[in-house]
């Protein structure tokens, strides 16, 4: 068996290329923490309970039926009421997929303490209470960290087997006490496909894609903390954001388009299109019901009055199914239906006494229906 030999470089190599590499080493030992807290300037700290590093979207339509968004997220926990934006929240049901990139978590100091794999998050149904039909699920993961501040950077991507119907947002902010170092957004599309968006709060444009490419950017930094004050209104009321959708799209072989409210309304009677019939036994119930009432409004109120008896409200949220209500027969039959399926049952009751109504969409809650907006017809 042969000798071994040590070799020993310090023979080889001369002390001046000596210095050079510990002071290469010493260089990449002090960069390689990313982050630090330390960096970040002064005006995104006063009020602020969270900095987002960077909060960058990026939305890649691939045509009316499916659209791909990518997340990046590097967010900065000051103190304890940060807590909450350094969850890691993916969401996703029949018509989409999820798909975790990369997760890391860094100390004050911007040193890397803790690698997020996918086996580290949880995988659980997102189901309501209220809810019999429901697709909806979400993978997540909540970092447990008490000392602060630290940092978090989530990479991640939802695949959507389904067009824009409604109005994606960005808002750099992401909520109140929350400054912004660095956020975009980019919109990708199609040659045969536009993008309709509104500016909330600021007015800058977009940067056109470079080389004829249909692309949206635009781009956010250093915006300071938004201060939570006594009766604040809405969030996005006074936040710089932006509102966007497609042209035209597809869910479950039902095309639409968000040309105007009109047309956006043709899609929602597609979906409810015969789905007003009740059998003829409740029918005539129903015309016994309010043969004696005087007027309209009396009658209206016995219907009313009767769906409320007979039905609980029970929410259905499977695909489509969270758009499209039951048809009144089987709301009828089985006495139970969500907002869509109890409207389109009174809907059909009072149609069955003479009495014309319209099935509406209705943007409830306190302060939401600010958020619609008369020039930016979408869902």
């Amino acid at each position: 068996m042969g000798k071994c030999k040590k070799i020993f470089l310090t023979g080889l190599i001369p002390p001046g290329l000596w210095l050079i590499m510990l002071t290469v080493l010493f260089q990449g030992g002090s960069m390689a923490g990313n982050y630090p807290a330390s960096a970040i300037p002064e005006s995104l700290l006063q009020d602020a309970n969270v900095v987002y590093r960077v909060n960058n979207l990026t939305v890649r339509v691939e045509g009316p039926d499916s659209y791909v968004v990518k997340r990046e997220l590097v967010v900065t926990i000051l103190n304890e009421n940060g807590k909450g934006p350094d969850i890691l929240v993916m969401p996703y049901d029949m018509h989409s997929r999820v798909s975790f990139g990369s997760g890391e978590i860094f100390d004050a100091r911007g040193n890397q303490v803790r690698r997020i794999r996918r086996r580290d998050l949880e995988d659980t149904s997102n189901f309501e209470s209220f809810s019999l039909y429901e697709d909806n699920r979400v993978m997540y993961f909540e970092p447990r960290i008490s000392s602060y501040p630290y940092t978090v950077k989530y990479v991640y991507e939802t695949s959507f087997s389904r067009g824009i119907f409604h109005a994606l947002t960005f808002f750099p902010h992401m909520g109140y006490e929350r400054g912004v170092e660095n956020a975009k957004l980019s919109v990708e599309y199609p040659e045969d496909m536009k993008i309709f968006y509104r500016l909330a709060n600021h007015d800058t444009e977009p940067q056109q894609g470079q080389r004829n490419t249909n692309k949206l950017t635009w781009q956010f930094d250093n915006l300071k903390p938004l201060p939570r004050e006594y009766l604040s209104p809405g969030f996005r009321e006074v936040a710089p954001g932006v509102l966007f959708s497609t042209d035209r799209f597809e869910y479950d072989s039902y095309a639409g388009n968000n040309h105007s409210w009109q047309e956006f309304g043709q899609w929602i009677w597609q979906l409810n299109k015969g789905r007003d019939q009740l059998p003829h036994d409740r029918v005539a119930f129903l015309q016994d019901l309010v043969k004696d009432l005087e007027d309209d409004r009396e009658k209206t109120k016995a219907i009313y009055e009767f769906m409320q008896a007979r039905t609980r409200y029970v929410n259905i949220a499977l695909g489509i199914g969270g758009f499209q209500p039951f048809d009144a027969t089987t709301t009828d039959r089985t006495g139970y239906g969500d907002c869509k399926a109890l409207t389109n049952y009174t809907m059909a009751m009072l149609k069955a006494v003479g009495i014309p109504s319209y099935y509406t969409l209705v943007h409830a809650g306190v302060g939401r229906y600010r958020y619609v907006r008369e020039d930016f017809p979408v869902n």
